[in-house]
């Protein structure tokens, strides 16, 4: 039995629940109810061209477009250094091509010391992450950033995909997965934003919206992407708006400054004794679009 008629008293009794339709309480619900009953809604495809904004980078990964200092025709292995100054169980690397033009943002066991300068002394990192910084090759301020990926199948996996500074903060997270001890948690979409100072720094705090079944971890793509405008900052999950931030003055204040792009795999709360020489995860990578308003 065709379950649409379902759908109109659905999005009735979500307004009642909520009482705006445009509340983000409302935008997640309704993603939910999208997915359950009529997946028609969400598409996992989502059209090249966009009104109102002209693309400036459709990365296909059809060719190594990365390199260790980055300049501008390639992205910048890492980041600001090759491993997080908090976060000494990884360091930083190149993604894997892949069959079909598909980028693979791994992490293994892969042992290399490197100096850390806040310990001025060399350590032995254990595991390599792969991870690409838009450092001369893309600052943008405003315009629409969109990724379409899967995501990782493994314990403690942490893909990313957000933009950030200079200086930091402020960050925006278009999708934290955090994968907890069975790694089923990434099926939770975290959505964030930080600013104010590195002293006093302040964060929206994570929103999560749930975006598929365990079960399609590691074979299912996702189109994850942030409409960044003066007046609103939206998140897409699907082609569907799941969270809104429309803060002016924080939005005036914080986010008014060109950022970068920034995608990755990494660990969360997990290390060696944990993980162990075995440990891998892995998600694939279509494309990376960037889009600048039509002025």
């Amino acid at each position: 039995m065709k379950r649409n008629w379902l759908l109109p008293l659905l999005i009735s009794a979500l307004m009642l629940f909520t009482g705006c339709a445009g509340s983000n309480e409302y935008l997640r619900l309704k993603y939910g109810i999208y997915r359950t009953f009529n997946s028609e809604k969400i598409s996992n495809i989502q059209p090249l061209e966009k009104e109102g904004y002209t693309l400036v980078l459709n990365e296909t990964f059809d060719r190594v477009s990365w390199n260790e200092k980055g300049d501008k025709n390639h992205w910048k292995i890492g980041g600001s250094n090759m491993y997080h100054p908090r976060r000494l169980n990884v360091y930083y690397g190149p993604p894997e091509l892949r069959e079909g033009g598909y980028a693979a943002f791994t992490c293994r066991y892969n042992p290399k010391e490197l100096y850390v300068y806040q310990l001025d002394s060399v350590i032995e990192f254990p595991y390599e992450v792969s991870k690409l910084f838009s450092y001369n090759f893309l600052e943008q301020q405003y315009g629409w950033f969109e990724v379409r990926m899967t995501l990782p199948d493994a314990p403690h996996s942490w893909p990313a995909f957000w933009l950030w500074g200079p200086p930091w903060p402020p960050e925006i997270d278009v999708i934290e997965g955090l994968g907890g001890e069975t790694g089923k948690g990434v099926i939770y979409q975290e959505i964030n934003l930080h600013y104010g100072t590195q002293k006093n720094r302040k964060q929206l705090g994570a929103w999560p919206v749930r975006i598929d079944r365990p079960r399609n971890v590691g074979k299912v793509f996702h189109v994850f992407a942030v409409e960044w405008t003066p007046e609103t900052i939206d998140f897409y999950t699907n082609g569907v708006l799941v969270f809104r931030f429309n803060n002016r003055e924080i939005l005036d204040k914080w986010f008014n400054l060109p950022m970068w792009v920034v995608i990755n795999n990494s660990i969360r709360y997990a290390g060696f004794e944990e993980l162990g020489k075995d440990y891998y995860s892995e998600f694939l990578v279509d494309y990376i679009r960037v889009y600048k308003p039509i002025k």
